[in-house]
């Protein structure tokens, strides 16, 4: 698919009420990535990185943990910039936050990990775009 096509087909799931949270934010993929959404009009309202909680970053809220994230931030959306090992577990605690639409840019997730995830996510009612996807905008109009 190429990225015509992949913004096309996400656009179908983003709108003005999309509210993005951000895995993995300390990670300098995440924040190249971060600066080009904010730059095309992703509603970007925070980031978790554990440890890191209580900061900034790029003008984001940074956050310990998902659910603290979303109690505070409302978000609807998460974007995942992490190591492939940690994937599953952030998806799960992204999907046990209460997030719907979770976008996976990771490479070389174990298959295992996802066939462990996918139960999880369609009990839940969680759209899982990826993982090896790359970044997320709202054109306007």
């Amino acid at each position: 698919m190429d990225n015509e096509e992949e913004g096309l087909s996400l656009n179908m799931w983003l709108d003005e009420n999309t509210k993005v949270i951000i895995q993995g934010i300390s990670r300098p993929v995440a924040q190249y990535h971060a600066k080009q959404m904010l730059a095309q009009g992703t509603q970007i309202v925070g980031g978790v990185s554990p440890r890191s909680g209580g900061t900034q970053i790029l003008g984001i809220p940074v956050f310990d943990n998902m659910f603290e994230a979303v109690r505070v931030t409302h978000a609807n959306t998460s974007i995942i910039f992490m190591p492939h090992y940690v994937v599953a577990d952030a998806i799960l605690e992204a999907a046990d936050a209460g997030i719907k639409t979770i976008v996976c840019i990771t490479e070389n997730v174990p298959i295992m990990d996802m066939v462990r995830v996918q139960p999880v996510l369609e009990r839940k009612k969680v759209r899982l775009i990826g993982p090896n996807f790359t970044k997320i905008i709202r054109p306007e109009g």
